[in-house]
């Protein structure tokens, strides 16, 4: 994605208990497979965690030398990380692209901004935790990883246009559909953890984070540090 300034991260939780457990530092990282089984759920992901996907339209199958019809499927051929492969502790991003764009007013800075779809979190729950110092944030998770010798990976969700792609996921559980991208995610994972609920316990993180109503999480503005 280039060079990327990452301003800020968010959780939005349904539930004001949920959001004290994160400010206690208790980060809830899920099996991939919880999200393709939330029937109804607006987080509901079919196409979670696939490694590859084979279009019939551009696949041979063949068995013992017969080669079969392709366009007899239903659907493209899918393949998974297995159950246990990935946890993920997923997050919203407020970024910009560091490309030396030179700025005259306040709002031309607001406008180059990506940040998640107010009305999408709003789905996810009225509570949101807003991180206020990110660099900390994310130091404090990469230690406890690196303190517990868990494989952990961090990034930005790459989202690109799944019902026409055909071959292998370069970053398999970093990848969604356009579908998705109103979400604007950043995503913390962690490797062979079983298929359960998996809590990492940073400590906690009032002193770096503070909640806010969701309804208030798109009123981003800028001012300059006093001296």
């Amino acid at each position: 994605m280039g060079n990327i300034g990452l301003i800020t991260l968010s959780k939005t939780f349904s539930n004001k208990k949920y959001a004290e457990d994160f400010l206690n530092g208790k980060l809830r990282f899920m099996p991939l497979d919880y999200y393709t089984n939330l029937e109804g759920d607006s987080r509901e992901d079919k196409y979670e965690g696939i490694s590859s996907m084979f279009q019939p339209n551009f696949s041979v199958f063949i068995i013992d030398g017969v080669e079969l019809d392709s366009s007899s499927l239903a659907g493209p051929i899918l393949f998974r990380e297995s159950k246990d492969a990935m946890h993920i502790f997923c997050m919203s991003a407020f970024y910009y692209k560091d490309d030396g764009k030179l700025f005259e007013t306040e709002e031309e800075i607001l406008n180059e901004i990506n940040k998640p779809s107010k009305t999408k979190l709003l789905s996810f729950g009225k509570i949101s935790v807003i991180i206020i110092d990110i660099n900390e944030f994310i130091k404090r998770i990469d230690r406890v990883a690196k303190e517990k010798s868990i494989y952990y990976k961090r990034d930005f969700v790459k989202y690109i246009n799944l019902k026409d792609f055909h071959g292998n996921i370069e970053k398999p559980g970093f990848i969604k559909d356009l579908k998705y991208k109103d979400e604007v995610e950043y995503r913390f994972a962690l490797k062979g953890l079983g298929n359960e609920p998996f809590i990492l316990d940073i400590g906690d993180i009032n002193d770096i984070a503070v909640i806010i109503e969701t309804d208030h999480i798109d009123k981003l503005s800028i001012k300059s540090k006093e001296e």
